[in-house]
């Protein structure tokens, strides 16, 4: 009775193998795996079948078989010497002493020599060995036989059974198509090195990626902090610069014509919305708040108002903002005045125009600040 582990590239199956029973495959589970669990489903599998000691199969997606001719004239000892330089250039990645293993087949005549060596040998993908010893050594599993399912096939079409009446584990390098995952050292040295290799360029590659994100977010913020305070820029000088409160309607304009009638340059003939100085104001405290109509006052002074008289209303009653313009004033008067103070009075313009004999061009009755103004 065998127990084998049959390897795929994600998928793990695990039996007891009778090859002489009438019913050659007995106990068997099946596991995924992933390099970092691989060692977990081997610890599983031992505490299952209560042994260490297993046969590996291998799916051909993770190895590689390959067969070629040795001439005669290679003396035996420099045999496997010829075989790595010969597939260096059969196998798509350098492989390790180790990592691979060759079987004399049979010999035959060619051309140069009265007995070739014809041989085949089986590698295993560099990685998956990598992995594969890691997980053995780690969980000190008793690996018997490793071979590939081409080769097992040869013996019986199910590679399970196959593997199971595998005989040549043992003997002459040359008469055993075998990897135990045995070595020196210094082999045990470089297959861990060329893992932490692996792992480090994970890491560095992971660490890049964060580094790009982390880059990236950087340069959004930093975009997005710009943008922000360009508009805040924008509006602060929309607000309280006094020559941004141009507006583009309501200025009354001439067009004088010469004799001939033709239109010449526009004059304007009434003050323009950039001159507030031209324009007298009196600001009225009607909210019962001492300090109200001092503080309007600086407000439209910073609008760019210069002619601004403050007193005390009629009443102290007043709650909302109430502005009285004079009669023919420009609508962009109230409008400059609503837009100085509506974020903290409840503004509102009067039906009732002041006469054309008052001395000011507005009058602003301040009533109650707004909550949290």
């Amino acid at each position: 009775m065998k127990k084998v582990i049959a390897i795929s590239k994600d998928k793990i199956v695990v039996a007891e193998v009778n090859p002489t029973a009438k019913s050659k495959i007995g106990q068997a589970y099946e596991f995924g795996w992933k390099e970092e669990t691989l060692d977990l489903v081997f610890a599983e599998i031992i505490k299952k079948f209560k042994t260490k000691s297993f046969r590996i199969l291998v799916s051909d997606e993770l190895s590689y078989v390959v067969r070629l001719i040795v001439p005669a004239d290679v003396a035996r000892e420099k045999v496997r010497d010829y075989i790595w330089d010969e597939i260096a250039s059969k196998i798509p990645e350098e492989l390790s002493g180790a990592q691979w293993d060759y079987k004399e087949v049979d010999s035959e005549k060619d051309d140069k020599t009265d007995k070739a060596k014809d041989v085949i040998i089986f590698a295993l993908v560099k990685s998956f060995y990598q992995i594969l010893g890691k997980a053995v050594k780690n969980v000190n599993m008793s690996v018997e036989a490793i071979e590939p399912e081409a080769i097992a096939k040869t013996r019986d079409v199910n590679p399970l059974v196959g593997i199971a009446l595998k005989e040549d584990t043992t003997g002459r390098d040359e008469n055993v198509l075998n990897l135990k995952l045995t070595m020196t050292e210094d082999e045990a040295n470089k297959i861990k090195e060329g893992v932490n290799e692996i792992e480090l360029e994970n890491v560095k590659e992971s660490s890049k990626t964060k580094s790009t994100v982390i880059i990236f977010l950087i340069v959004v913020i930093l975009v997005l902090i710009g943008v922000g305070g360009y508009f805040i820029y924008k509006s602060f000088l929309g607000e309280k610069t006094p020559d941004n409160n141009k507006l583009s309607t309501e200025v009354a304009v001439t067009i004088p014509a010469d004799e001939g009638g033709e239109n010449l340059t526009p004059t304007m003939t009434s003050k323009s919305v950039s001159d507030l100085t031209g324009y007298a104001l009196q600001v009225q405290n009607g909210s019962g708040v001492a300090g109200e109509a001092a503080s309007v006052a600086d407000t439209l002074k910073f609008e760019g108002f210069e002619q601004i008289d403050t007193t005390n209303a009629s009443s102290s009653g007043f709650v909302k903002t109430e502005v009285r313009v004079k009669k023919g004033a420009p609508d962009f008067l109230f409008e400059v005045i609503n837009k100085a103070l509506n974020s903290d009075y409840d503004m509102s313009l009067s039906d009732d125009n002041l006469e054309d004999s008052s001395a000011y061009d507005a009058i602003i009755i301040v009533g109650k600040r707004l909550s949290g103004g």
